[in-house]
């Protein structure tokens, strides 16, 4: 996940801005796909390709009935059958009852005719294929009319940051590409399987901004004590839940340290306490060092088990460090 800053007081304004223009879009997208207008829609399109369909199924009945065969669309396939000259299927006894000339006859135009007919199936796959990109540019048009007018005051308030752009950009295209899971379903659920409503609440969770730090409408600058100066109080962490036995996670869970929430400002640490977290003091010498806070676990830290979890981005860090006790100990680690 990306890290974007905000003025004073606005992010939580953001993130609230997001959640509301997510779950209007997602009521408007089951409207829309619901409405008359495009059920119309779609019914024309399928009524256009069945058209196709036959008119294509009919060139070639005329042209097996050319090669003296009729033909019949099944669920396996195209079947064909030889004509007596009555124009009837011939059955095995009048097939065996024909000369030799004409049964080789009957089997080069079935030879023929079968080339016809392969080539009459490519051409129905390539109108099915244009009927459902037909489909998909109708979806998508009708997702984007849905979904796009919800993020205009963002946009017109935020829109300048190139992040927040290309954030809301982001959170658009999602949203109407996942159209599909805000439409009524109308099949029975299985056993164990979510809900439709548990599925799109699943996926609005996906757009919710976290807050790591915000600092409202106060005055100057923010000022910590850390009287637990542990890695996580300091750095942050990622929590994990369980699901299904699995340990599993999601950028709304990344927790911030207090050298976020005294960042442009300042920090106040008591040495003594400092210096029994060694994992707390390395990590505050390298958040120092790098200038910016990657919040990440110990075991992550540490390397000592890899995994391919969340990396969030590196946070600038601009604070003031205020080390207080033993007047001896405060310059040793001052000058380190």
């Amino acid at each position: 996940p990306i890290a974007i800053s905000f003025p004073a007081g606005e992010a939580g304004q953001f993130a609230e801005a997001v959640a509301h223009a997510a779950r209007q879009a997602a009521n408007e997208l089951r409207q829309t796909f619901d409405s008359d207008s495009y059920v119309r829609q779609r019914q024309e399109l399928g009524r256009v390709l069945e058209g196709q369909r036959a008119t294509l199924l009919n060139a070639l009945q005329q042209q097996a009935r050319e090669f003296g065969f009729a033909i019949q669309l099944t669920p396996q396939g195209i079947m064909s059958a030889p004509l007596n000259a009555e124009g009837q299927p011939l059955d095995p006894e009048g097939l065996a009852a024909l000369t030799e000339d004409q049964r080789d006859l009957i089997a080069q135009n079935g030879t023929r005719l079968e080339q016809v007919v392969q080539e009459a199936l490519l051409e129905m796959r390539s109108l099915e294929r244009d009927a459902q990109d037909q489909v998909e540019h109708l979806d998508h048009q009708v997702a984007a009319f849905a979904v796009d007018h919800h993020f205009t005051r963002i946009t017109e308030r935020w829109g300048t940051d190139q992040e927040v752009a290309q954030f809301i950009e982001a959170v658009r295209t999602d949203l109407a590409s996942e159209s599909d899971h805000f439409r009524d379903a109308g099949a029975p659920l299985l056993p164990g399987q979510p809900s439709p409503g548990q599925l799109q609440a699943a996926l609005l969770h996906r757009y919710e901004v976290n807050v790591l730090v915000t600092h409202g409408s106060s005055e100057g600058a923010p000022v910590v004590v850390e009287r637990n100066p542990s890695y996580y109080n300091l750095i942050g962490r990622i929590d994990y839940v369980s699901q299904l036995g699995t340990m599993v996670t999601d950028h709304t869970m990344i927790k911030p340290g207090s050298l976020l929430q005294a960042n442009g400002g300042f920090i106040v640490i008591r040495i003594r306490d400092l210096l029994t977290q060694p994992q707390a003091y390395e990590g505050l010498k390298r958040a120092l060092d790098q200038h910016a806070v990657a919040i990440e676990n110990l075991n992550e830290a540490l390397g000592i088990i890899p995994t391919s979890g969340l990396r969030p981005e590196p946070i600038p860090l601009d604070v003031k460090i205020a080390i207080v006790g033993d007047s001896g100990r405060s310059e040793e680690h001052t000058s380190e």
